[in-house]
C-alpha cells in the first residue's frame, strides 16, 4: 500500500503489512494428532513461512509466539533463502525485513494484570502484551512507527460460554495504554503509526 498520513505526514514509499496470530503452540495436539496431523511448530511455522516468501510482507505484527515458534520462523525464512530480523516481544514480536528498514528505537510491555476498578484477572498467563518499533526506511530515510499488540480475550456478553464481566472495557483500557504510548513516541520522532494486532473484539 503507498502509506501516507492525512494531518501532512508522508513517507512516500510502499510498504507490505502483516498482521498475524500464530496461535502459541509448542507441540502437536491429541486430537490433530487423531486425524493424522500434526500442528507443532515445526510443521505450522514451515506453513507460515511459505506464505512469507510468496507475499513478502516487510513488516509483520505477530501475536501469540513463543520463543520455539519464534526461532524456528527466523531459521526457516533463511532457509527458504528469504531474510527476516526480529523484535522480540514476548508473544507479540515484530518481524521486519531488514534489508528495508533499521530500527531506531523499540518498547515493550506487558499489559497489567489488573484493570483497575474492576474484580478479576485481565491478562491470561501474562500473554497480553504490546511491542512498538520505530522503523528507519533505508530507501529514503522516512521514519514510521509500527505497533504489534493482543488484548484481552474473553467475552464482554453475558451469553458467551467465555463471558467474564468488563472484559469489553478492559480491551478499551488497554488499548488506551496503547495509544498514549504510540503519542508519546509520536511526539519524539514526529512519524506517522500503525498499530495491529489481535484486538479480540467485535
Amino acid at each position: 500500500i503507498p502509506f501516507k498520513y492525512q494531518k501532512g505526514f508522508s513517507i512516500m514509499a510502499r510498504i507490505r503489512l502483516m498482521t498475524h496470530n500464530q496461535w502459541k503452540n509448542d507441540k502437536n495436539q491429541p486430537a490433530w494428532e487423531e486425524k493424522g496431523f500434526d500442528c507443532s511448530p515445526t510443521v505450522r511455522v514451515a506453513g507460515f513461512v511459505r506464505v512469507y516468501r510468496d507475499t513478502m510482507p516487510d513488516i509483520i505484527g505477530c501475536q501469540e509466539t513463543s520463543f520455539i515458534m519464534g526461532d524456528k520462523m527466523i531459521r526457516y525464512c533463511q532457509r527458504e533463502g528469504i531474510r527476516y530480523a526480529m523484535l522480540w516481544g514476548r508473544d507479540t514480536p515484530i518481524v521486519y525485513r531488514p534489508d528495508k528498514f533499521e530500527v531506531v528505537d523499540s518498547d515493550f510491555s506487558l499489559f497489567p494484570d489488573e484493570f483497575p476498578g474492576h474484580e478479576g484477572i485481565f491478562n491470561n498467563s501474562q500473554t497480553k502484551s504490546w511491542t512498538l518499533g520505530v522503523f528507519r526506511i533505508k530507501e529514503n530515510g522516512k521514519l514510521l512507527i509500527f505497533v504489534s499488540t493482543h488484548l484481552w480475550w474473553k467475552s464482554g456478553n453475558p451469553a458467551s460460554g467465555h463471558y467474564q464481566p468488563y472484559s469489553d472495557e478492559a480491551r478499551q483500557y488497554q488499548l488506551n495504554i496503547v495509544m498514549e504510548k504510540v503519542a508519546q513516541y509520536r511526539a519524539k520522532y514526529n512519524c506517522p503509526a500503525v498499530v495491529v494486532g489481535d484486538l479480540n473484539a467485535n
